[in-house]
């Protein structure tokens, strides 16, 4: 049913329970104009221009935004509203009216807006416009808003993670580098696993962003692409993808073999969003999503203690276990769906030839990115040395269908999802198809800097 709502703006307010700054802190609010799309899709457009004092035009500042039907405050839920950090010029709110007020007729509805911080250096998080190419910046604040539709759809949202030279990692962790893989007596291995996951200490000198979900249905459709699972549904993983249809063939001659190159296929998903944007977006390799996955937390699961039931395992708080993004909490850096959802792509080489012998697997040991005291220093996996088929590419996270029965190495029998839901738990599959009914990505890109080390020169 269409929605009545007279639109109206303010740009300063004597309401209670608002975090406004006297004087807005100095800026000035104009021009706001707030207007409905049509047809009518609840979504509500807030413009307005944002004047910074003399000498501060470069700040970034926090805005707050009520809304008043005259009689009292209408609630902007948290997951309604998208507002990144604002700047001197021309700003976009936009609010989704369908998830603060579900009902046919609101009356005359006034928009409120004044400054709540100034001067906001910590940005944590940006999202991309998927229609416009246009970045956007957030606070930490961002972590409550996040989980939204806008999120899933027209906008594409990052997360910033620390290197492990950083001082949040330091504070994390009290060390400089992060250990990949499994110890030999982590329960639910198989054999092949033993091996495949033999742990190794790496260093990682650059941050990077990395997409809060694996990209959506309707994020995969906005660059022209199709796909015969859940179309057009905003808030469901994208699966049925290879690594060649998003990032290009994979063969070592073809001009897109990494890490010969960082060069994509123009007519690829990342290369479309390349051109949209003017960033290098990527696969993470598999160093990164590992790290990122566990976000400090050593343990099997980065949900839970060591040992795990199939009922906690059905009933975690982490693993999503579903096609539906961001269902369970997300990890310590406010990453969701890492495992549990889809496969997702990385960019780190999976084997050496092409066969499917496990002693062609790749292991941490064959990577040569190794200084003289053994650590891996911002590692990317090996580089290909056959031209004769398509190559192997690990991918991570598992899958939300993933069913039936395991035995690990030690002879315990429970279900799958005990095995592949691990942390550690790595999965080559061919570029060109795998299981490509299950088979997702998300998307990342790496620091240009590295970042300064904060342990004293020979520590």
């Amino acid at each position: 049913m269409k929605k009545e709502i007279l639109l109206l703006a303010v740009t300063g307010w004597a309401l209670a329970s608002t975090a406004a700054l006297e004087n807005n802190g100095g800026f000035t609010i104009s021009e706001v104009t707030v207007k409905s799309r049509q047809p009518w899709q609840d979504y509500v457009d807030v413009d307005f221009t944002l004047t910074a004092p003399a000498g501060r035009v470069g700040e970034w500042v926090e805005m707050d935004v009520v809304a008043s039907n005259g009689l009292d405050n209408v609630t902007i839920a948290e997951t309604s509203l998208h507002a990144p950090l604002a700047k001197h010029g021309r700003n976009r709110f936009i609010w989704n009216a369908g998830i603060s007020y579900s009902g046919s007729t609101l009356g005359k509805l006034r928009f409120y807006l004044a400054v709540a911080q100034t001067n906001v250096q910590e940005k944590l998080y940006f999202t991309i416009n998927l229609n416009t190419g246009e970045r956007n910046w957030y606070s930490a604040a961002f972590s409550n808003r996040v989980n939204a539709l806008f999120y899933k759809g027209e906008f594409m949202p990052f997360r910033y993670i620390p290197s492990t030279v950083s001082q949040a990692w330091k504070e994390l962790t009290g060390t400089n580098t992060f250990v990949i893989g499994s110890p030999d007596d982590e329960l639910w291995k198989s054999e092949n696993d033993f091996s495949r996951e033999k742990q190794r200490e790496v260093k990682l000198t650059h941050g990077f962003w990395l997409g809060v979900f694996p990209v959506s249905v309707i994020q995969w459709e906005a660059f022209g692409f199709t796909t015969p699972h859940n179309a057009g549904r905003v808030n469901y993983a994208v699966r049925g993808t290879t690594y060649e249809m998003v990032r290009g063939t994979d063969r070592l001659s073809s001009g897109f073999c990494f890490p010969i190159t960082a060069n994509v296929a123009p007519n690829s998903y990342i290369g479309l969003l390349r051109e949209k944007t003017g960033l290098n977006f990527d696969f993470p390799t598999e160093y990164q999503w590992e790290y990122a996955c566990r976000a400090g937390e050593t343990n099997a699961y980065w949900w839970a203690p060591t040992i795990v039931t199939n009922y906690t395992m059905l009933s975690n708080p982490g693993a999503s276990k579903n096609i539906v993004l961001g269902t369970k909490r997300p990890n310590r850096w406010g990453l969701y769906d890492m495992v549990g959802c889809v496969h997702n792509w990385t960019t780190t080489l999976g084997r050496k030839a092409n066969s499917s012998a496990e002693s062609a697997v790749h292991v941490y040991a064959d990577d040569p990115a190794v200084d003289a005291d053994g650590i891996l220093v911002d590692p990317v996996g090996c580089t290909p040395t056959y031209d004769n088929a398509t190559l192997y590419r690990v991918t991570r996270g598992s899958h939300y269908d993933a069913g039936g029965e395991t035995t690990d190495r030690f002879g315990n029998t429970g279900p799958i999802m005990q095995r592949v839901y691990r942390s550690a738990y790595r999965y080559p599959q061919i570029a060109d198809g795998g299981e490509v009914y299950d088979e997702g990505f998300r998307l990342c890109l790496t620091e240009d800097q590295a970042d300064t080390e904060w342990f004293p020169p020979g520590e």
